[in-house]
């Protein structure tokens, strides 16, 4: 590679790379068993050095600083393929049966929900049934009451706490027993609504 003394970094970079594209290639290659893969990270690697041409400090460098850059991106892409192939592990059937265990608690939640709901203002009530209950999107409930996703979320946060409040006072028996499906008697959900 001819150096003139007053090159820009960039003009550096982009000589050094068209100059050694080939060995560059067959590097990744060597590295990489699928050489679609390998076309990516040279790809990727092409792009960094590139964007990155300003850190270069002398040009006499560049191929070390190049060798340096595409070690970098290889060990990338190595952990890039580690997380990807941890997201796609696949699920046991035991972790399945929880799941569906979590939906089974889920829908026979505290039968005594819907009364003490009623002890709440509309508002309230609306907002935790919205959100909570039926698990809608809050995005689009704020929307639906013209209101920006920070004020709902406020509204949401006090409403969850004067629900708290009115579970503590009311309803001690789910309070000892984690919210299960517990039967309140009828007499403490009817003296939420009053």
């Amino acid at each position: 590679m001819t150096e003139d003394p007053g090159d820009l970094p960039e003009a550096v970079v982009r000589r050094a790379l068209e100059e050694g594209l080939d060995r560059i290639r067959s590097h990744i290659r060597s590295k990489l068993a699928d050489p679609n893969h390998a076309d990516d990270v040279l790809q990727i690697f092409c792009t960094r050095a590139l964007e990155r041409a300003g850190d270069l400090k002398e040009s006499a460098a560049a191929r070390t600083w190049l060798s340096r850059v595409l070690a970098t991106t290889i060990a990338d892409y190595y952990r890039s393929l580690a997380r990807r192939r941890a997201r796609e592990t696949p699920v046991d059937d035991g972790h399945m049966s929880s799941i569906a265990a979590e939906t089974e608690a889920d829908r026979a939640a505290c039968a005594c929900l819907e009364a003490l709901l009623g002890g709440l203002s509309e508002t309230d009530a609306g907002l935790i049934r919205s959100i909570d209950i039926e698990d809608q999107d809050r995005a689009s409930v704020a929307a639906a009451l013209g209101l920006n996703f920070n004020a709902l979320t406020v509204r949401l946060h006090r409403a969850r706490a004067r629900l708290r409040a009115l579970v503590m006072r009311l309803c001690a028996a789910c309070v000892a027993h984690g919210f299960d499906d517990c039967g309140c008697p009828p007499s403490v959900a009817a003296s939420a609504e009053d």
